[in-house]
């Protein structure tokens, strides 16, 4: 029974995240936003989908690599390219911003890391 209730939350709150999401990147893609309440809701969506961007970030970063990649800096690359996603973002497609967030940031990644690590040539 604990299980089905933590399943109807988990669904609940991804839901009101989808809604949320909506009415958000409507505002952004209006044209006849004001530019203070486009910036607004582009902070609203990021911090709307915080669960996801850490999510990503935290799937990806590993600490034990001989990299001097650090979390803040993944992090970073991540929110810049959330944020683009903002921009390139078309409702017309009617997929949902936070499926398109899901299925397009992760295949940003290695672009992000090419741009962040070095990569260290050892002779064995």
């Amino acid at each position: 029974m604990k299980a089905e209730l933590d399943a109807v939350n988990v669904l609940k709150e991804m839901l009101e995240i989808a809604a949320k999401n909506e009415e958000l990147i409507t505002v952004v893609k209006d044209e006849n936003s004001k530019p203070i309440e486009i910036d607004k809701a582009k902070n609203e969506l990021v911090a709307n989908n915080l669960g996801l961007i850490n999510d990503i970030v935290n799937k990806n970063f590993d600490p034990t690599k001989d990299t001097t990649l650090t979390r803040e800096d993944l992090e970073a690359e991540v929110l810049l390219a959330f944020s683009d996603l903002i921009n390139t973002y078309k409702p017309e497609s009617n997929v949902p911003f936070g499926a398109y967030v899901k299925q397009t940031l992760p295949r940003r990644l290695p672009a992000m890391f090419d741009k962040l690590v070095e990569t260290k040539i050892t002779n064995v």
